[in-house]
């Protein structure tokens, strides 16, 4: 972690972003901690936007950091109740099924921490058994269309500019999960906020391998930090060490 901010305080042009990944509960889910790590990073080192966003969320409604709406999806979570197919997952524990007609849209604000009312990229991130048409409308203008065909990886789909708002629209898709958007700078730091309400963290062990190396792919990070343990404890636990020996899993696994 600490190289890749050298090359980034160096000036080095082949590797000019610097990821951060926070794992957490729902601490976290309405950008506590997480917005002020981010501000202060990107104050000093660089960088934009908000990060990585789930396509839909139960705190867009409260999350100051971004402005969030979206409408014609399917959410699937690893703490749902019913079933949830794990190997769907992607690395924030979730999946995405669009219904006819569905859109996510991420605007930035100003109110809430400082460098989020524009970014410079933004992306849509999915998995298509067949082929799916998407559009990118950035800052309410003329829709950019593109197809992808299948091709057995995850994908992405991005846009350029100066960007304050991004709407994503499912134009038409045959068998594709989505995962999240983003909203970045092309240089400095990205920190990407991966809530989930009432985890523990032992569920990260069921995100399968070949999605956690796509999403590397995608997105290397130089540093991951977790934040959990208030879901396990309890006003007379004493002993954590079954949880302890269960988090070391999980961060191997990691």
């Amino acid at each position: 972690f600490y190289e890749a901010l050298n090359r980034l305080s160096s000036g080095s042009e082949d590797d000019n972003l610097v990821r951060i990944a926070v794992f957490g509960d729902s601490f976290i889910e309405a950008d506590i901690f997480t917005a002020d790590l981010r501000e202060m990073l990107q104050k000093r080192f660089g960088g934009c936007g908000v990060g990585f966003v789930t396509i839909t969320s139960m705190t867009s409604g409260y999350r100051p950091t971004v402005r969030h709406t979206f409408g014609g999806w399917s959410s699937h979570a690893v703490t749902d109740s019913v079933y949830f197919d794990r190997k769907k997952q992607g690395i924030s524990g979730h999946y995405f099924v669009p219904r006819s007609g569905a859109y996510v849209e991420l605007r930035g604000q100003d109110k809430y921490a400082s460098l989020l009312d524009t970014c410079q990229r933004a992306s849509i991130f999915f998995y298509n058994k067949g082929e799916v048409t998407l559009s990118a409308s950035v800052n309410k203008g003329e829709a950019q269309t593109e197809t992808f065909s299948p091709t057995g990886e995850l994908r992405e789909m991005d846009v350029t500019g100066r960007i304050g708002s991004v709407r994503w629209k499912v134009e038409s898709a045959d068998s594709t999960l989505f995962y999240g958007l983003a909203m970045d700078g092309t240089q400095g730091i990205v920190v990407d906020n991966f809530s989930l309400r009432g985890s523990s963290g032992l569920s990260l062990r069921s995100v399968p391998v070949w999605m956690m190396r796509e999403f590397n792919e995608q997105r290397p990070y130089d540093l991951i930090i977790l934040q959990y343990g208030l879901n396990v404890a309890t006003e007379r636990g004493r002993n954590y060490d079954r949880y302890r020996d269960g988090m070391a899993t999980t961060i191997a696994h990691l």
